[in-house]
């Protein structure tokens, strides 16, 4: 099995699934999904998640702001 292209369902940091295409090409730029990056990694001048050093106060937060949006948009 040729784990170079792996994405996980679950974003590593935030541990929601990933939404769509966006969320995939953040994922193998940075790690993480994109509202992770946008939400943590840009503002403290991080270029990948690293999760070990991300605080567990951090990743329930963005997990509880996640959770709130919807994954789905109507039309």
């Amino acid at each position: 099995m040729n784990t170079d292209n792996f994405i996980p369902f679950e974003c590593p940091v935030c541990l929601t699934l990933m939404r769509d295409a966006r969320d995939v090409f953040s994922f193998f730029s940075s790690n993480c999904c994109l509202d992770c990056k946008r939400e943590y990694l840009i503002p403290n001048g991080m270029e990948k998640a690293d999760v070990e050093k991300i605080k567990k106060s951090d990743k329930k937060a963005l997990r509880k702001k996640r959770n709130i949006m919807p994954s789905y948009i109507l039309r």
